[in-house]
C-alpha cells in the first residue's frame, strides 16, 4: 500500500477534493496525503514544488469531479506520467464523477479507473486502495464515460489523446517557435479545420508534455529553448473589441490579486494606456508578472507563451488604432527571449494581414490545409476503437470520412461539421448503451445534425421567432462589407431577459449552437459555437440576407463607437456629414434594433452636429484671425502698432494742448488740467496695453519668425521712444518706456536672441538708473533695478558667463533684503526676496558650488513656507514652495544624494498636483507636473530603476502632448515634447532597446525640426535641433551604423557652426558642439585628430576661464586620451 499520495484535482472541486484526501487519510493513517493548497494551485505555470512532490509520491490520484479537469491537473499528469516511467512501482490512479466526460489525456485508459457518483464514498476509497495494491481496474467500457468528439468546440490539452492526423503541422509549428523564436508563428486555415485545436491539443499539449509528436520520421530531439516548457506560464486569448486590454487582462490574471480589488480596474487601465503609448511592452508585463510573483513569494515560470486565438477577430471587431498598436506589441515583444508567440488565423483573412504591416513582416506562416481521406480515416476511428467502442457497420467510419473529403473541397467546415456529427452519434450510442456507433450510410449529411438542431429548436420556439433572429443577426453575428457574417461576442447586459433565456438554452444539450462563458469573474457572454452555423442553417442565411445592408452599416457603426468610446469620447470620432445622415435615416427606420448605446452615439453625434453648425459663422471668423495671425503675422501686428499709435500720440498731444490752454485761461484751470490728467491716462493705459499685448502675444506664436517679431517689436519701440521723448518729465512714460524694453527682452530671450535680449535690458536698468536717481527713495524705482538686475543675469547665465551673472544677482539679492527689511509684512517683497536667493543659488550650482547653492535654496524656502503659513490660500505662494523645493531636489541629485532628491521631488509634486485640482485648466500648472514628473524618472534613473523612470517620463510625455493639443499655438509645449521623447529614448538606449530608442528619438526629432525649420534664427530651437541629431547619432553609432551616426554628428556641428556665427558668445552652443566634434573624431578613428583637436580647442579655454561645470571640464582628459590613440595608429599601421 503506498505511504505517500499525490491528489490531482480541480480547485473548484475543491469541497469533493477535501472529502476525497479526508477519506483517504482515515483509511490510511500512516499514510502522507499531499493535497495542494489552493494558493499553490493559483496561476497558469507549472511549479517545481508540486513537480518535487510528485517526484516523492508513491500514488498519483488524478480526480475528475463536476467542474471537469482543471488546466494545472494536466501538468501534474503529464509530470506523474514521465515519473512512472521510471518508477515500476508507482501506481496512477484516476477517480472520475459518474456523469462527467472523462479527459482525452495519453495513456488514460490503461490507468485503474474508478467511477462513482460520491467520489468520496466507502465504495469509491476501498476501489482506490485496490488500485494503489495493483489490483486491475475490471473497467472495460471506457466509452461510458468520455467524450472523444467535441462537435463544434476546439479540443484543448486535456484532449490530446483524441487528437490525430496533425502531427506534421504540430512539429512544424514547434520548429518554427524553436527556430525563429522573434517571430509570431501564424497558423493559417480555412475555418473549420481545426486550427485551435492544432494550437492547444497540439502545440501547447507538446511543450506541457516536453514531447516531440511522432511526424514523418524520427522525431527531433526536444529544443534546448523548451527545456523548461512544461514550467511556462501559457496564455489564451481572443482579440475581441480591445486586444489591448484582452493581452493585459491574461496577465493581470496571474498576479493573484484579489477578485474584489479596487485598485484592479485602475492598474489594469493604466497598462493599456502605457501599452497604448508605447510607455509599456509585453516585455515590461512579464516583468511585473515575474515582481508580482516575487512579490507574493511565488516561484516564477520559465517562460511564457501566448496564444491568440481566432486572429480575425483583430481585423473584424477590435477599433483601429488598437488592432494597429495590439500587433505592435506583439512584434516589440518577439523581440524578448522569454516570450514565445502564436497565432490562429483564418485563411480569407490574408489581405488584411499584409495590410497589417508590422505583423506581417514578423510572422512566420504554418499553412493549416484541409485534413485529406487517409488521415481524416484516423480521426474518425481511433478515438472510438481507443474507448472500446466500434463502428456498425464496420465501413461507416471510412464512409464518413470519405463523404468529409469529398465535401471539404467546396465547404471548409467539413471537418468541423463531421466532429458535430460524430457527438451526435456518440451521444445516441451513450444513451443505447451498446458501445456501438450506428449511422445508415445513406444518412450521411455532415451539415444535417446542425441544421437539423437549430430547425428544431427554432420549430419548438416559433412564439420567439423575432428573438430568436434578433439574438443570431444583431448579437452574435458581425457582418463584413462582402455580406460575409462572422462571430461576434456579445455580452449578458447586451441580451434582455428574455433573450438570455433563449441563450442559455441554445448552449446547453442537445442544442449546443451557442457557447456562454465566463472569464477572470468579468461579465458573462456568448458566442456561436462554430462559423459553420452561418453558412449551413438555411433559415439563418435568409435572416442575414434579407437585412444585409442594415448589418453590414451596423457593424460600421458599431466599430465607429468602439473607437470614439476608447478616444475618450472626442467630439472628434463623432459621425459627421454623411455618415450621420445614414445612421439617422437608418435610426429612424430600426431604432428597436439598436442598442442604447449605439442609439445614444447617433444621437450624441447629431447634438454636436447641430452645435457645430451654429457656432460655423463664429468659428469661421476665429479661423480667419487665425489665418491672418499665422500667415500675416508681422503685417498684422504692425497695422495694430500703427492705429493704436496714432491714437495715444492723438490722445498725449490733445492732453498736452490741454495743458497750456490750461496756463492760458486761468479761471478753467481746475478742470482743464483734470481733463489733460485723464487723457494722460488713457494715453498711458494704451501704450500698456500696447506693450502687453504684442510682446506676451508674439512669445509662443507657431509660424513667427524672430527676425518678423523683432522688426514688430523695433516699430512698437519706436513709438514709445517717439512719446518718451515729448515729455521727458514725465516719470510714468518714461517707466512705461523701460518697462517696454523688459518685455521686448523677455520676448526676444525666450526666442533664443540672447545678444538682443540683452541690449533691450541693459538698456533698460540705464533708464531705471535714471528714474531710481531721480526718487531715491521710492520703493517702486528700486524694485524696477532689481527686475533688470534678473533679467541681466538670466541672460548673462544663458550664454554661459556665470562670474558676470552671479554679480547681477548679487546686486538683484542686496537691493531685495534691503527693501525686505524695511517692510517686512510686505508679502510682495518678501516673495521678492525669496526669488532673489533663488537666483543666487541658481547661479552657484552651475558654477559648480552646490553648498553655497543649497544655503541660498534653504533661504529661499524658509520665506515662502513663512508667507504659505500665513494665507494657506495663497496659490502663488504654494507654487513657489513646489518650485524651492524643485530647486533642492536638483542640489541634493548634484551630490548624489538621491533619496533625499526624491524626497524632494515628490513634495514639489504633491503641492502641483494640489494646485492642479483646484484648477485642472491651467496649463502652467499642468506643465509644473510634468515637470515634477521628469525630475522624479531622472532620479529613478540614476537609482538603476530604469522602468519606472520610464513610466515617470510617459506621464510627464502624456501631459505636454495634452498641452500641445489644447493649445497649439504654443512653442513651448512642442519643445517639451521634444524632450520627453529624448529622455524616454536615453531609458531604452540604456536597456539595449535599440529599435524603441530610436524611436523615441526620431519623434522628438519631429517635435522640433518643424519650429527649428520656420525660424532659422531661434538659436533655442536651432540648439534643440542640434541635441536631436546627437541623441539619433548616438543610438545609430550603438546599433552598428557608423556611416548614419556620422551624419547625425555632422547635421548636429553644422547646425552648431550656423548658430555660432551669428552668436559666438553662445556658451551652450560652442558646449554642443565640443560633443560634436569629439563623436565625429571617435568614429574616424586615425582621421578624426582634426575634430578632436577642434574640440579640445573650445573647451580647454572655457574651462580655463571657468565657464563650464566640473562634468564637462571632466572631458578635457578623455577627449586627450582620444587624441592620444588618434595619433598612435598611422604608427603602429606603420
Amino acid at each position: 500500500m503506498g505511504r505517500r499520495w499525490f491528489v490531482s484535482y480541480n480547485s473548484q472541486d475543491q469541497a469533493l477534493a477535501d472529502r476525497v484526501a479526508s477519506a483517504l487519510r482515515a483509511r490510511l493513517p500512516e499514510a502522507q496525503i499531499f493535497f495542494a493548497p489552493a494558493s499553490l494551485r493559483a496561476g497558469g505555470y507549472w511549479l517545481p514544488t508540486l513537480a518535487q512532490e510528485i517526484a516523492a509520491a508513491d500514488v498519483f490520484l488524478l480526480l475528475v469531479g463536476e467542474k471537469g479537469l482543471g488546466r494545472w491537473q494536466v501538468l501534474e499528469y503529464y509530470e506523474a506520467l514521465d515519473r512512472d516511467l521510471n518508477r515500476p512501482d508507482r501506481r496512477l490512479l484516476f477517480l472520475l464523477a459518474e456523469g462527467q466526460p472523462a479527459p482525452g489525456l495519453p495513456f488514460l485508459g490503461q490507468l485503474h479507473w474508478t467511477i462513482s457518483a460520491d467520489p468520496a464514498s466507502d465504495a469509491a476509497i476501498a476501489r482506490l486502495l485496490d488500485g494503489a495494491s495493483g489490483a486491475a481496474s475490471g473497467q472495460a467500457e471506457l466509452w461510458r464515460h468520455a467524450r472523444p468528439y467535441l462537435g463544434l468546440l476546439a479540443m484543448t490539452e486535456a484532449d490530446s489523446d483524441y487528437f490525430f492526423g496533425r502531427e506534421a503541422e504540430t512539429a512544424a509549428t514547434l520548429a518554427a517557435l524553436a527556430d525563429t523564436p522573434e517571430s509570431v508563428t501564424l497558423l493559417i486555415g480555412n475555418s473549420g479545420v481545426g486550427k485551435s485545436s492544432l494550437a492547444q491539443a497540439g502545440v501547447i499539449a507538446a511543450l506541457k508534455r516536453q514531447a516531440w509528436p511522432a511526424a514523418d520520421g524520427a522525431p527531433r530531439p526536444w529544443p534546448a529553448r523548451f527545456g523548461e516548457s512544461r514550467r511556462w506560464c501559457f496564455l489564451r486569448m481572443t482579440p475581441g473589441e480591445k486586444p489591448v486590454e484582452e493581452l493585459v487582462r491574461q496577465f493581470e490574471n496571474e498576479w493573484l490579486y484579489d477578485a474584489t480589488d479596487p485598485d484592479a480596474e485602475r492598474r489594469r487601465a493604466g497598462w493599456v494606456a502605457n501599452l497604448m503609448d508605447g510607455s509599456s511592452s509585453l516585455a515590461g508585463l512579464m516583468s511585473a508578472t515575474l515582481m508580482r510573483l516575487a512579490e507574493i513569494g511565488r516561484e516564477a515560470p520559465s517562460g511564457f507563451l501566448v496564444y491568440v486565438d481566432q486572429g480575425e477577430e483583430l481585423y473584424v471587431r477590435a477599433e483601429a488604432g488598437q488592432r494597429r498598436r495590439f500587433s505592435e506589441i506583439l512584434v516589440e515583444g518577439g523581440r524578448d527571449p522569454r516570450l514565445s508567440l502564436l497565432m490562429s488565423l483564418r485563411a480569407d483573412f490574408t489581405g488584411e494581414l499584409h495590410a497589417d504591416r508590422a505583423l506581417f513582416d514578423a510572422h512566420r506562416r504554418i499553412d493549416v490545409p484541409p485534413v485529406r481521406a487517409e488521415t481524416l480515416r484516423l480521426i474518425v476511428e481511433e478515438p472510438a476503437r481507443r474507448l472500446g467502442a466500434r463502428f456498425d457497420p464496420p465501413n461507416l467510419g471510412a464512409d464518413i470520412a470519405a463523404r468529409a473529403d469529398e465535401e471539404s473541397t467546396a465547404d471548409a467546415g467539413a471537418l468541423t461539421l463531421m466532429s458535430y456529427m460524430l457527438e451526435d452519434m456518440w451521444s445516441d450510442m451513450v444513451r443505447r448503451g451498446d458501445g456501438i456507433l450506428r449511422l445508415r450510410a445513406d444518412s450521411i449529411e455532415l451539415g444535417r445534425v446542425l441544421a437539423h438542431r437549430a430547425d428544431a429548436f427554432f420549430d419548438t420556439h416559433r412564439a420567439s421567432a423575432k428573438e430568436i433572429e434578433r439574438i443570431f443577426t444583431l448579437k452574435l453575428a458581425s457582418v463584413r462589407e462582402d455580406g460575409e457574417p462572422v462571430r461576434r461576442r456579445a455580452l449578458r447586459s447586451e441580451f434582455s431577459d428574455a433573450e438570455w433565456r433563449l441563450v442559455s438554452e441554445l448552449a446547453d444539450a442537445p442544442n449546443r449552437l451557442i457557447v456562454t462563458a465566463q472569464r477572470g469573474g468579468l461579465e458573462t457572454y456568448a458566442e456561436v459555437g462554430h462559423e459553420a452555423i452561418f453558412k449551413r442553417w438555411g433559415r439563418l442565411r435568409e435572416w442575414v440576407g434579407s437585412r444585409q445592408n442594415f448589418l453590414v452599416w451596423k457593424t460600421g457603426l458599431e466599430s465607429r463607437r468602439h473607437e470614439w468610446s476608447e478616444g475618450a469620447e472626442s467630439e472628434d470620432l463623432l459621425l459627421r456629414g454623411a455618415p450621420l445622415a445614414q445612421a439617422q435615416a437608418w435610426l429612424a427606420t430600426h431604432a428597436e434594433d439598436l442598442d442604447k448605446a449605439e442609439r445614444g452615439f447617433i444621437a450624441q453625434s447629431g447634438a454636436a452636429e447641430a452645435a457645430l453648425r451654429e457656432r460655423a459663422e463664429a468659428e469661421r471668423a476665429q479661423r480667419e484671425t487665425l489665418q491672418r495671425r499665422l500667415l500675416r503675422g508681422a503685417f498684422a501686428a504692425v497695422v495694430a502698432v500703427s492705429i493704436v499709435g496714432a491714437a495715444t500720440v492723438w490722445k498725449w498731444r490733445e492732453a498736452e494742448q490741454q495743458r497750456s490752454e490750461a496756463e492760458a485761461q486761468k479761471h478753467e484751470a481746475q478742470r482743464q488740467s483734470e481733463i489733460a490728467e485723464r487723457n494722460f491716462g488713457a494715453a498711458k493705459s494704451a501704450v500698456d496695453g500696447l506693450i502687453f499685448d504684442i510682446t506676451q502675444g508674439l512669445r509662443d506664436v507657431e509660424g513667427m519668425r524672430t527676425e518678423t517679431t523683432m522688426r514688430i517689436l523695433d516699430r512698437v519701440n519706436g513709438i514709445v521712444d517717439r512719446l518718451a521723448r515729448s515729455a521727458p518729465d514725465r516719470t510714468e512714460l518714461q517707466r512705461t518706456r523701460k518697462v517696454m524694453l523688459d518685455e521686448i527682452g523677455t520676448t526676444l530671450r525666450t526666442q533664443g536672441a540672447t545678444a538682443e535680449a540683452l541690449a533691450r535690458y541693459r538698456e533698460g536698468l540705464r533708464i531705471g538708473e535714471e528714474l531710481a536717481a531721480r526718487d531715491p527713495d521710492s520703493a517702486d524705482r528700486r524694485r524696477d533695478l532689481s527686475v533688470s538686475h534678473i533679467n541681466i543675469g538670466n541672460v548673462l547665465q544663458d550664454q554661459g558667463q556665470l562670474a558676470e551673472a552671479l554679480a547681477e544677482f548679487r546686486k538683484d539679492l542686496t537691493i531685495a533684503e534691503a527693501l525686505a527689511a524695511k517692510d517686512p509684512a510686505n508679502t510682495f517683497l518678501q516673495r521678492d526676496l525669496a526669488v532673489s536667493y533663488e537666483k543666487v543659488g541658481d547661479a552657484l550650482r552651475e558654477d559648480g558650488d552646490k553648498t553655497g547653492a543649497l544655503g541660498s535654496f534653504r533661504k529661499s524656502i524658509g520665506i515662502r513656507e513663512t508667507l504659505l503659513a500665513r494665507n494657506k490660500s495663497d496659490r502663488l505662494a504654494q507654487r513657489d514652495l513646489s518650485v524651492s523645493h524643485e530647486k533642492i531636489g536638483n542640489i541634493l541629485a548634484d551630490q548624489n544624494d538621491l533619496a533625499g532628491a526624491l524626497v524632494e521631488y515628490r513634495k514639489s509634486l504633491e503641492l502641483r498636483e494640489q494646485l492642479a485640482k483646484v484648477d485642472p485648466g491651467n496649463m502652467l500648472w499642468q506643465r509644473d507636473i510634468s515637470v515634477s514628473q521628469e525630475k522624479i524618472g531622472n532620479v529613478l534613473r540614476d537609482q538603476g530603476d530604469k522602468a519606472s523612470a520610464l513610466v515617470e517620463y510617459r506621464k510627464s510625455l502624456g501631459i505636454r502632448e495634452m498641452l500641445a493639443v489644447r493649445d497649439p499655438l504654443n512653442t513651448q509645449w512642442r519643445r517639451d515634447i521634444s524632450v520627453s521623447h529624448n529622455k524616454i529614448g536615453d531609458i531604452l538606449r540604456d536597456q539595449d532597446d535599440n529599435a524603441d530608442a530610436r524611436d523615441a528619438y526620431q519623434k522628438g526629432l519631429a517635435a522640433i525640426e518643424p519650429l527649428a525649420a520656420r525660424d532659422p534664427l531661434n538659436a533655442l530651437w536651432q540648439r534643440d535641433l542640434a541635441i536631436s541629431n546627437e541623441r539619433i547619432g548616438l543610438i545609430r553609432q550603438k546599433s552598428g551604423d557608423m556611416e548614419g551616426a556620422r551624419r547625425s554628428f555632422e547635421a548636429e556641428l553644422d547646425i552648431c557652426r550656423r548658430i555660432l556665427q551669428r552668436n559666438p558668445d553662445d556658451i551652450q552652443t560652442r558646449l554642443i558642439s565640443v560633443f560634436a566634434l569629439w563623436s565625429l573624431g571617435r568614429l574616424k578613428g586615425a582621421e578624426g585628430r582634426a575634430d578632436l583637436e577642434q574640440s579640445l580647442a573650445i573647451l580647454k579655454p572655457l574651462a580655463t576661464a571657468e565657464r563650464v561645470d566640473a562634468y564637462r571640464r571632466g572631458w578635457i582628459p578623455l577627449i586627450e586620451g582620444d587624441l592620444a590613440k588618434a595619433v598612435a595608429r598611422p604608427r603602429e599601421g606603420r
